[in-house]
């Protein structure tokens, strides 16, 4: 039974006597037979054995995986074998930092419904290339202390006398803060590249086994840390439901709208069937109801969208290229009565190509007259230059409800004071409100931040669209033709308001200045 056993220096005594010896070996993969409990292969009184038997630590590859490699393996994946790399330390070690349960977090991202949350190319890319894509607030911290002690890791909290750092190895360290001589956050993911430590087998092990984590997201609460039972709305405030294409949002227990992340036909994220908490409707119906609704433009002005027709010459308007969902950045969350999540999405040309990367940031707050939806999107150049270019049809849109359009009574008001969509049509506006005329109307009021890079013309029509444009400044017959460009590695961000409300008077250029708070 020995036979190319190596015998370990160490020993064991039982205080009746007995004592232990100490063999190991390692094997390869597959059937392992160990044979009797005997060295002469006699029968007789012997001694037992006792087997331990435990994974290798992982050792360096001699070649780095590749994403191309690791995806093109991901269909042999097993999900059992993934788990076991997932939790154990001696294995990936994921569990040190990640939880798995929806009401725990750990130093790292809850990875709970990763599989609901992120594609598998992203999720074999942060195995393998963890800093090519960094959530946001999970970039590495150095510090470094008077005694010369170096910390790397992820910052969980600071306050006036203590900074604390998550590292990967799954421990937590407290530094006092008068000890920090440097201190120095770098572009680069907290979380450990697995490139040269997994096998192309194993990368698609863990994968398969992050991809089976579908638990749906619950709305977390700032002062608990259990989520809702049931992922159901509570009786006020925001509510969430998660489905596998949208979160259904709701406000006191009454659905208010639903946010689209991924659709067939409509190529990037948008609002669709937002009401008040009254079930009033005050974006058209989508999809529109035959004899009730015109059908024109159903895929391009779906309710409130960020849409753009020329981004380096691709149409991100009218569904050609695609805004392509990977994952969520910050799952539905409530903190002071407000819902705040953000998504990452992969802009691709209409052959598929990569172009740029675009993170959203949405908050919703309930308002007097209604609640505001808070948009802020931020474009990345971080494969090559983009150019955004000059057409009517780039920026942030909505269309309101049938019974609103100008052509049923409703009106267009600026804060500029024009009335109209032809009186507004291409002129600039801080905020444009399109509303219906009667006692159970609504309208809604469009906004466009201060911080943008410029201030927004409008594109404004009767039959119930506008659009706050920033860039069509040629299309809107305001200037000589614009063209916005980004340098490679560097960002633009714009960002608008949506304030969905009833009939009743209030003062639009008060609630301009509520976006602008939310919007900081």
């Amino acid at each position: 039974m020995l036979t190319s056993f190596r015998k370990e220096s160490f020993t064991a005594a039982l205080d009746e006597g007995a004592k232990f010896a100490f063999y190991s070996r390692s094997f390869d993969a597959g059937r392992v037979e160990l044979g009797g409990n005997t060295d002469d292969g006699l029968s007789g009184g012997k001694g037992n054995y006792i087997v331990a038997v435990a994974p290798l630590p992982l050792l360096k590859q001699p070649a780095k995986a590749t994403l191309d490699a690791s995806l093109a393996l991901l269909e042999r994946g097993d999900r059992d074998r993934g788990e076991l790399l997932f939790r154990r330390s001696t294995g990936a070690g994921c569990g040190k930092c990640h939880s798995l349960d929806q009401t725990k977090n750990g130093f790292g991202p809850n990875l709970s419904s990763i599989g609901l949350r992120a594609n598998a190319r992203h999720i074999v890319q942060s195995i393998v290339e963890p800093s090519a894509v960094i959530t946001e607030g999970f970039n590495q911290l150095t510090v470094v202390t008077d005694q010369g002690k170096v910390f790397s890791g992820v910052l969980l909290e600071e306050s006036g006398l203590t900074l604390s750092l998550g590292q990967s190895s799954g421990e937590r360290v407290d530094i006092p803060k008068a000890a920090i001589e440097e201190r120095k956050t770098v572009p680069k993911s907290a979380m450990p590249e697995m490139a040269e430590t997994l096998t192309l087998q194993q990368i698609a092990d863990l994968a398969a086994f992050l991809l089976s984590m579908r638990t749906p997201l619950t709305v977390a609460s700032a002062s608990t840390t259990t989520a809702p039972a049931s992922n159901t709305s509570p009786a006020t405030g925001f509510g969430v439901k998660e489905q596998k294409d949208r979160l259904r949002i709701s406000l006191s227990s009454k659905p208010i709208v639903d946010f689209v992340f991924r659709d067939e036909k409509i190529l990037r994220p948008y609002f669709a069937n937002a009401r008040l908490a009254d079930e009033r409707q005050v974006t058209r119906n989508h999809p529109p109801v035959k004899d009730v609704d015109a059908a024109d433009h159903d895929t391009m002005h779906p309710g409130i969208w960020l849409g753009l027709g020329d981004i380096s010459g691709q149409d991100f308007w009218r569904n050609k290229a695609t805004m392509e969902h990977v994952r969520f950045v910050k799952a539905p969350t409530t903190v002071d009565g407000r819902l705040r999540f953000a998504t990452e999405c992969r802009l691709k040309t209409n052959s598929g190509e990569s172009l740029c990367l675009l993170t959203n940031h949405f908050t919703l707050t309930a308002r007097p007259n209604g609640w505001l939806l808070v948009w802020s999107a931020e474009f990345r150049a971080d494969e090559r230059p983009i150019v955004f270019g000059d057409q009517e049809e780039m920026g942030f849109g909505a269309r309101v409800a049938t019974p609103f359009t100008e052509k049923n009574g409703g009106m267009i008001r600026s804060s500029t004071g024009k009335k109209s969509a032809k009186e507004t049509w291409g002129q600039p506006a801080k905020w444009c409100d399109y509303s219906g005329s009667g006692p159970q109307s609504g309208g809604i009021l469009l906004m466009a931040s201060d911080k943008n890079f410029r201030e927004s013309w409008w594109h404004n029509r009767d039959y119930g669209v506008f659009v706050a444009n920033p860039f069509g400044r040629e299309a809107m017959k305001q200037g000589p033709r614009s063209a916005v460009t980004i340098a490679k590695g560097e960002t633009l961000k714009i960002t608008f308001g949506a304030l969905i409300h009833d009939q009743r008077e209030f003062d639009m250029s008060a609630e301009f200045a509520a976006f602008n708070i939310e919007r900081d």
